[in-house]
């Protein structure tokens, strides 16, 4: 959990930041993004209880 929480953190700090970054650092910016939401969809599938078969 504690790995989620610190990426929450991360991925909000970039958020807030995003609206001021200069224009050649925003693609690195949501580079960034998108990793942390890698990131936080392996954890949560990794963390999600196993389904049932269909």
């Amino acid at each position: 959990m504690r790995d989620i929480a610190e990426l929450l953190e991360r991925k909000r700090k970039l958020l807030d930041s995003r609206q001021e970054v200069e224009p050649e650092r925003l693609a690195a910016v949501e580079r960034e993004l998108q990793e942390i939401d890698q990131a936080l969809t392996r954890l949560e599938s990794k963390e999600a209880p196993p389904t049932a078969p269909h």
